[in-house]
């Protein structure tokens, strides 16, 4: 077995639990579903990155390898913190109360883009911290953070990517067990560094109003992710 942190060394691997010949040309296709299915399912520190997008218009456009909102805000000393409203929502109020142009209030998920009402009066710089897709392994990127930090989630993700050709192996279920520990791990470790001194958890994708005590306060509206 060769799990030593690189694409090449994953596909050993897989190839040495498998001990199919007539799957090795399909290994690289469980590892990509095997990335796919751990990036819809994780949410941790790593995957956390942020960014300025220009929002001059109702709708700007999200980095490419958007995976969720962690937070969504206006440039320091314009206007208060932004709410998060449901898409349907939002378009409803910007034909209502917010048809004209001015200081942003609210903000939305639409597709590929993100959405706020009113629709600024003037381009604002906003910043925008977001979860990143984890990078697709190839022979031109050998490695990412979740491959470094936790291969045991991405050598069982893929196993578990076979269970197609497999059908009735009895070893599918070991690995699915090993698979959904590993997650969970990824998940409790997170949770340990992240709120470990008795910090609370921020509230994604919209702020509480100003005066408002978090203990209290109903939870908003969250956003997709």
């Amino acid at each position: 077995m060769a799990l030593d942190g690189t694409y090449g060394g994953l596909q050993a691997s897989v190839s040495d639990f498998l001990n199919r010949s007539d799957l090795y040309a399909s290994i690289p296709d469980f590892i990509a579903l095997a990335t796919a299915q751990l990036s819809r399912r994780l949410r941790c520190a790593e995957m956390v990155a942020s960014t300025t997008l220009s929002v001059s218009s109702i709708s700007t456009a999200l980095p490419s390898d958007f995976n969720g909102v962690v937070s969504f805000e206006l440039p320091t000393g314009v206007g208060g913190p932004l709410r998060y409203v449901k898409p349907e929502e939002i378009r409803a109020l910007r034909q209502t109360v917010y048809a004209s142009t001015g200081t942003p209030q609210l903000w939305s998920i639409m597709g590929a883009t993100i959405e706020t009402a009113p629709a600024p009066s003037s381009p604002l710089t906003c910043l925008l911290a977001y979860y990143q897709r984890i990078p697709t392994l190839s022979t031109s990127n050998p490695s990412n953070w979740l491959l470094t930090k936790h291969p045991d989630a991405y050598l069982y993700g893929a196993l578990v990517q076979s269970a197609p050709y497999l059908k009735d192996d009895e070893r599918l279920n070991a690995w699915g067990k090993l698979y959904e520990q590993a997650i969970g791990d990824i998940l409790l470790s997170d949770g340990r560094v992240s709120f470990g001194h008795g910090l609370t958890p921020p509230v994604r994708g919209a702020a509480l109003p100003a005066g408002t005590d978090a203990m209290t306060a109903p939870m908003p509206a969250q956003p997709p992710q």
